[in-house]
């Protein structure tokens, strides 16, 4: 009686465990399933990392990206923040995408492929974004731009996902230049048909200001440190004013900034938001001269041997503005040969009175020419 009620507990106990037994192989499956799609993506980013398996490594990689403006690491992972902010590089594939993480708000992203314009992409959120999917099976130069400002967020890029190789590249660029400017060196409401609409993420893009375009016209390097509203050093509508965001990364990153590059030329294009601060504070004009005194002194500190050239007129002329600017400039000019006042074109089209497409054009083509004449040909 006794081996029988052992030969049912044990019968009951083999039965159980089969069942356990069962289900751990079913949720195995899955996880399999799981496991077999993350090494799908993984197998494409590994044609990138060859042989990469520790974040040193990783860096490695990235050396191999040229990057343009005050780009940054926060985990080991690349950040662009300012307007501008961005990287070159060579991939030999059809297919290439980014994995990255989004701020809160809404800002775009420009991709240029073989110097080309191919897409711009809406970011919302964190996302795998995909560049390009049909390309010809060669080697490929992409530009990836962050196109909206600092006050627009951060973007994070945790990995570059190809279905090729990443492959090594260090273009060389006749000169380097820094723009330290506010919303018109940002592209603010270029794309606007009308100058009555406000401006916002939809028709403004970096790529199409007179900054990005300048650069590009004379096959230069650049840095941009811009955001909307910005004023030399009052602190109007946003954060920081001109004079501490030089110091740091920017909005969002607020840690000293090393200057370990120091520039051919900087151009400020400031005191457009400073003129209608003198509206409700005409007092101010009196205090301007030695704040734009103290921008200039703070980046010729950390460029003491580039050419720096103060340009005003974007949208409209101020003329305490204009002529305190051009003050500036002169008393400096007395011990520094390499610093100069240009005046561009005005240009209101855009929206809230910013430059328009063509005006931006006309803008960077003259300021083009400028540095030309005057610095690269003298």
């Amino acid at each position: 009686m006794k081996r029988s009620r052992y030969k049912i507990i044990n019968i009951i106990l083999i039965v159980v465990m089969v069942f356990i037994l069962s289900s751990c192989a079913k949720n195995t499956s899955s996880e399999a399933n799981t496991s077999s799609d993350n090494l799908a993506i993984q197998s494409e980013t590994d044609n990138i990392n060859t042989n990469n398996d520790t974040n040193k490594e990783e860096t490695k990689f990235y050396d191999n990206l040229k990057f343009f403006g005050r780009v940054y690491y926060k985990n080991d992972k690349i950040v662009l923040d300012h307007c501008g902010t961005g990287f070159e590089l060579s991939f030999t594939g059809t297919t290439l995408s980014l994995d990255l993480e989004s701020a809160p708000t809404t800002t775009l992203m420009d991709f240029i492929v073989d110097g080309e314009f191919y897409k711009s992409v809406k970011i919302t959120r964190n996302a795998i974004v995909k560049i390009s999917n049909d390309l010809e099976n060669k080697e490929h130069i992409v530009r990836v731009i962050k196109s909206a400002s600092t006050a627009a967020g951060a973007i994070t890029i945790n990995n570059i996902i190809t279905d090729g190789t990443i492959n090594e590249y260090n273009k060389e660029y006749d000169l380097s230049i820094e723009f330290v400017g506010d919303s018109i060196t940002c592209g603010a409401g270029v794309l606007c048909a009308s100058n009555s609409e406000n401006t916002n993420y939809i028709n403004s893009d970096v790529t199409f200001a007179y900054s990005y375009i300048c650069a590009n016209l004379l096959n230069a390097e650049y840095s941009m440190t811009s955001t909307e509203g910005i004023c030399v050093k009052i602190n109007n509508s946003v954060p920081l004013n001109s004079i501490d965001m030089y110091k740091v990364y920017s909005l969002n990153n607020r840690t000293e900034y090393p200057f370990n590059k120091k520039q051919d030329i900087v151009v400020i294009n400031l005191g457009t938001n400073d003129s209608s601060h003198f509206i409700s504070n005409p007092s101010y004009k009196n205090e301007f001269y030695n704040d734009y005194l103290e921008l200039i002194n703070l980046i010729r500190e950390n460029n003491p041997d580039s050419e720096i050239i103060c340009i005003y007129g974007h949208m409209w002329t101020n003329n305490d503005v204009r002529n305190i600017i051009k003050k500036v400039v002169s008393d400096l000019s007395a011990t520094d040969n390499k610093i100069h006042y240009f005046q561009v074109s005005s240009d209101m089209n855009g929206g809230a009175g910013h430059p328009g497409k063509a005006g931006a054009l006309k803008q960077d083509e003259e300021l083009a020419q400028y540095i030309k004449d005057n610095i690269l040909n003298k």
